[in-house]
């Protein structure tokens, strides 16, 4: 990237922050730069693009699945690996909050994943996640995403 610094996903806290929305006031340039990059990760885990999707989390990353199982960075990669991007795409984003204050900001919206390999037809889910950045220089990591 060409910006000194870039974002993180960071562990979840609660922070006073106002909620920006694609229904709101305009984006500032910081909140356009964390949903790039939300759009960024999201992307690569969509094309099983490991290397791409290993930049973007942090060797101390924690999370969980959508099943509620806890992941490292080792265990989430080893989750992606095992799946075909025809058994699960993440796609329809909308209804998009976006909230910044300094480094720290929290991405949330609503997404339809889509699981195939099923007999008849793929299942659609709709889910709302949310996504914890944090702005350090040099490096896009995530830290901590929520299902």
């Amino acid at each position: 990237m060409s910006r000194q610094f870039a974002w993180f996903l960071a562990v979840m806290m609660l922070l006073p922050m106002s909620v920006v929305g694609t229904d709101g006031p305009p984006l500032t340039t910081e909140q356009r730069d964390v949903l790039k990059v939300s759009d960024a990760w999201r992307d690569a885990f969509n094309h099983r693009d490991f290397e791409t999707f290993a930049q973007y989390v942090a060797d101390d990353f924690i999370g969980s699945a959508d099943d509620g199982i806890f992941l490292t960075k080792a265990r989430l990669l080893k989750r992606l690996a095992a799946h075909s991007p025809e058994e699960e795409q993440r796609g329809d984003v909308r209804d998009i909050r976006a909230r910044v204050d300094g480094d720290l900001a929290v991405v949330n919206y609503l997404v339809t994943v889509t699981e195939g390999g099923f007999q008849r037809k793929a299942l659609s889910f709709q889910f709302r996640r949310t996504e914890f950045f944090q702005k350090e220089e040099g490096r896009d990591l995530a830290r901590h995403r929520s299902p």
